[in-house]
């Protein structure tokens, strides 16, 4: 994740005013260190004595899932709570076996 970005050269004012959301948002993450500490806290959590692959993957959802709902709660009226659910299991939908996929390629080359 962070060398694709960093190879783009896209400093964290940059990708403030990149187009692409998701591009902004992984630029952004690269350029403050976030995705970094990230992968860091994952890679521990790895090492950790009896790992469990399931437990990391709850922690993640959570922490997805709170951080949405939390900002959701600061940029949207209550009345979109039933939209802002919908998009995101839709994401969820569209998105995440694809990725998981795509990731999967890119570890075997």
């Amino acid at each position: 994740m962070s060398t694709i970005i960093s190879q783009q050269g896209m400093s964290q004012d940059d990708a403030l005013l990149c187009p692409s959301n998701w591009r902004r948002m992984m630029a952004r993450s690269v350029a403050t260190g976030w995705s970094d500490q990230f992968c860091d806290w994952v890679n521990a959590e790895v090492q950790r004595p009896e790992f469990d692959p399931t437990e990391l993957l709850q922690a993640i959802s959570s922490l997805l899932l709170q951080t949405f709902g939390s900002v959701s709660a600061h940029l949207m009226e209550a009345e979109a709570d039933d939209q802002v659910r919908r998009t995101l299991i839709s994401m969820i939908n569209r998105d995440l076996v694809e990725h998981m996929q795509r990731t999967r390629q890119e570890i075997a080359l």
